[in-house]
């Protein structure tokens, strides 16, 4: 079953918080933490659960930034989200942890300079430069809204 799925962009001291990934193929990327929507909950309580799941931080999202819709008709939600001091860390009760104890997976959290995302891999891609231009005007803009079909989705 496809679910929406949500994103939160967390900022401190000019970096941004990023999952970095390295799948069970060796594919090595990074992604803003987020996850699927539940049934029956909106996306801000989404951005709210699987932030605390994926970080153990408690976030307060800020502003919809990102609202991708792709032609299978899942729907993409990023949030410029507000946490509470303390270390970013991967719960020891996620499922990335437990991708990660079976050495299946490789999920490391990292505050990564804003002035460096656009060196990085960072899915997706349309939404990591979109940021890096809206960071620059402070968030002033409307939520951009983007249709994105699957198979012309940006890989490099």
């Amino acid at each position: 079953m496809l679910r929406n799925r949500v994103a939160g962009i967390g900022i401190r001291d000019g970096k941004v918080l990023v999952i970095h990934r390295i799948n069970e193929i060796g594919e090595e990327y990074y992604v803003f933490p987020g996850g699927g929507q539940e049934e029956n909950e909106t996306s801000e309580e989404a951005v709210v659960r699987e932030l605390y799941e994926e970080t153990s931080l408690n976030v307060k999202p800020r502003k919809l930034l990102y609202h991708i819709t792709w032609d299978e008709g899942i729907e993409n939600f990023f949030y410029l989200c507000d946490a509470e001091n303390g270390e970013a860390m991967l719960r020891d009760d996620s499922e990335e942890f437990a991708k990660m104890q079976k050495g299946e997976q490789s999920y490391t959290l990292e505050w990564i300079l804003i002035e460096e995302l656009h060196t990085l891999k960072l899915y997706q891609l349309e939404v990591r430069d979109l940021f890096i231009e809206d960071y620059k005007k402070d968030f002033s803009n409307e939520v951009k809204e983007l249709f994105i079909n699957v198979a012309e989705r940006r890989q490099e």
